[in-house]
């Protein structure tokens, strides 16, 4: 039925190549990129080929950076920061997504001036410089009808499986000046305004909630599409 409860997912692999463009565009003469992950909490296998490919499309090379620790991400990002024109891009992962380790990953990301992109908004609500991924508000306001189901006797494995249809792009401008970046117009064009909480709550809070609740912030700018094949450096479709 059309309007049956549905499962859904975070996993888009359109997206993968989206990311590597945005890399592209952000750092024009990026050479080498590295694929941040856990092997034994992402789903690389999922994501790999398309990154790969998208990376040598654009004649970039692909780098698997596997962590599996804090001190492992330290070592893969400063060996990365010795090859110049290096950029990194980070996996959905449930180990990079906590609040320890992602502020790790953003904190070497400025130390050693390497551009990136983040899967969620909270990324570059926290310092990240350019995040593009699935909405995931959206995809929990909709959870609830599913469980239900389950709860009433429905079987899992009976019920759809839905891919996410609606996507946000968030750039953060501070960070950009920080690096000396400057986005292309098209990013500019393409996005609405939200704030980005000030340092001192950056350990604290993650995702929507502080970028409502403090006043003194910097820019951080959204885009909120229903389609995961937004072309940035054409305009956007």
């Amino acid at each position: 039925q059309a309007d049956a409860p549905q499962a859904y997912t975070q996993a888009e692999l359109q997206g993968t190549e989206t990311w590597v463009e945005l890399l592209k565009e952000v750092s024009p003469g990026v050479k080498r990129a590295a694929f941040l992950f856990n092997p034994d909490t992402a789903p690389h296998g999922y994501y790999l080929r398309s990154f790969t490919a998208g990376a040598r499309g654009l004649g970039i090379e692909p780098v698997e950076a596997r962590v599996r620790s804090e001190a492992e991400i330290e070592r893969a990002l400063t060996d990365l920061a010795l090859t110049r024109d290096s950029g990194f891009i980070v996996m959905p992962d449930i180990y990079l997504a906590t609040r320890e380790v992602f502020n790790v990953v953003i904190e070497l990301a400025a130390r050693h001036r390497l551009p990136a992109v983040y899967p969620y908004r909270y990324f570059a609500a926290a310092g990240g410089l350019v995040s593009y991924g699935v909405d995931t508000a959206a995809i929990w306001a909709n959870a609830p009808s599913y469980v239900d189901r389950i709860l009433k006797g429905a079987k899992p494995a009976d019920l759809p499986v839905q891919l996410p249809t609606r996507f946000e792009f968030a750039i953060n401008r501070k960070t950009a000046a920080d690096l000396g970046i400057t986005f292309p117009p098209s990013f500019e064009l393409r996005a609405d305004e939200v704030p980005q909480q000030p340092e001192h709550a950056r350990r604290e809070h993650a995702g929507d909630n502080y970028c409502n609740r403090y006043s003194q912030c910097v820019h951080l700018t959204v885009l909120r599409s229903r389609s995961a094949a937004i072309r940035i450096g054409n305009g956007g479709r």
